[in-house]
């Protein structure tokens, strides 16, 4: 019995590690390199005008398939993608600007927030360091030696977590839908590669419920510093003149936060980040900052995510109109 404990404890710690692991990868992985790839290897994806979304989990909402309808009624036919990357900051999403421009995209279009430029240490920003025709995988293949090996033992959420590929993540969504719930508003398509569809993210919940939970939470925001030496925002400006160099047009835009989270903001943080899009202007960027538009809407499932469902698509409908405006110019 002794030795039964033991192994069973064993195993139960060994686990408990992976699991951990597993958890932490899931959250920081990149599936951008594999879906670059995969949009390469399909010439009818490759050669048709193409918009990227790029951002963190606070653009998920936005609907690709809405947004390609809006655009073709009114005369332009563009795949959409949405390449939402959880707790996305410009220092991350650097190592696959080269990959992005290499797909000769004709928009891509950034999504910023206040946390992304949150103090950090000084370092150089990346970009400079990359060839421009470098495409290496920076992200480590340990999803193909879990996937592969485990797959077939393991049927469950922390697996079905670790994006291999557009085509894998499509299928682990529908899965997620069948098995976990029945949301049928998004589409789950390899035009939103990296996220799993989750229940609570398509339920509004109250401003009042939402207070409650955002101070039980304790956030803190430790703030931006001077921004001329905030190394997110050094790093956003190379990103963005590295796209206006290979002549892509670019947008940035804010996303929606509601009252909750503009009362728990500091005023002075609000105003170093709307600087950020003063500047970006000044640099020849389309710059949108509307940030407060929907702060009294009952559209958020938390003070800075909007529900992924038709409840949300206001959301959608208002950024398809600064598509337009920026393809008509």
């Amino acid at each position: 019995m002794k030795i039964i404990f033991v192994i069973t404890i064993s195993f139960l710690v060994a686990f408990g590690i992976f699991y951990g692991i597993m958890e932490w990868y899931s959250l920081n992985y990149d599936s951008t390199t594999q879906w670059v790839e995969y949009i390469k290897e399909n010439p009818d994806l490759y050669n048709s005008p193409k918009i990227l979304i790029l951002g963190s989990s606070n653009i998920s909402a936005l609907n690709t398939t809405l947004i390609e309808n809006i655009l073709l009624t009114n005369g332009h036919n563009y795949d959409v993608y949405n390449l939402a990357i959880g707790s996305d900051f410009p220092s991350r999403r650097v190592n696959t600007v080269n990959q992005l421009v290499s797909l000769n995209p004709d928009l891509i279009v950034y999504g910023l927030e206040p946390r992304m430029f949150e103090k950090s240490p000084t370092q150089n920003s990346k970009i400079s360091q990359l060839n421009d025709s470098d495409t290496n995988e920076f992200i480590p293949k340990i999803d193909e030696l879990i996937l592969n090996n485990l797959d077939s033992i393991f049927v469950n959420d922390f697996v079905s977590k670790i994006p291999k590929s557009p085509k894998l993540i499509t299928l682990l969504s529908i899965k997620k839908i069948v098995f976990d719930g029945n949301i049928t508003d998004i589409d789950v398509t390899i035009q939103r590669p990296f996220y799993n569809i989750e229940n609570e993210k398509t339920d509004v919940k109250l401003q009042i419920d939402q207070e409650i939970s955002w101070k039980k939470e304790k956030n803190i925001f430790n703030g931006m510093g001077k921004i001329s030496n905030n190394f997110e925002y050094i790093t956003l400006l190379e990103i963005e003149e590295y796209f206006l160099k290979n002549n892509i047009k670019t947008i940035v835009f804010a996303t929606p936060k509601n009252d909750v989270y503009l009362n728990w903001i500091p005023s002075t943080e609000l105003s170093n980040f709307d600087l950020i899009f003063t500047n970006l202007d000044n640099l020849g960027v389309t710059a949108y900052s509307d940030y407060d538009k929907y702060r009294n809407f009952e559209i958020f499932y938390d003070p800075t995510h909007i529900v992924e469902n038709e409840i949300g698509d206001v959301y959608s409908y208002d950024f398809a109109k600064k598509l337009l405006m920026e393809l008509a110019s």
